[in-house]
């Protein structure tokens, strides 16, 4: 067992969102989307926060791409505990809470659904806009 223990970068935002489908339920439950770097308990997904960091969406985006650019999202977040653990970070450091609920894996085609429709009809309301920088001629 490594001395400072081992990690877990999870796609939601802990403690709410334990378990599985994270991204799907959060956009279902109209709450925000994000990930969680942790350090692995006895628990699922149940060990003390190292960076908790949400992720904008987009008007206009897909769901597929939603779910493919949380894996670029997670990438970031471990890399920043990853830093912060080289910086001195501790366990003991770590944000400690309560267990939240356990979420199952989204099987329900028409739960899916729901969660596609919510994107594309601008009906979850964590969706931000993009807006065009005309000096860097890219999307902020």
């Amino acid at each position: 067992m490594p001395s400072i223990g081992i990690i877990n970068c999870h796609s939601g935002l802990l403690p709410d969102y334990r378990g599985c489908s994270c991204v799907e339920w959060a956009i279902y439950n109209d709450d925000p989307v994000g990930a969680t770097c942790h350090f692995v308990d006895s628990g699922i997904d149940t060990g003390p926060t190292i960076i908790k960091r949400e992720m904008e969406i987009y008007e206009g985006e897909h769901y597929f791409g939603i779910r493919n650019r949380m894996i670029y999202h997670q990438a970031g977040v471990i890399r920043d505990s990853v830093k912060a653990i080289l910086e001195g970070f501790r366990r003991e450091h770590a944000e400690k809470h309560p267990k939240g609920p356990y979420y199952k894996p989204m099987k329900d085609q028409s739960l899916i659904k729901t969660v596609e429709e919510k994107i594309e009809d601008g009906s979850y309301s964590h969706l931000k806009r993009k807006e065009w920088c005309w000096k860097t001629r890219r999307f902020k």
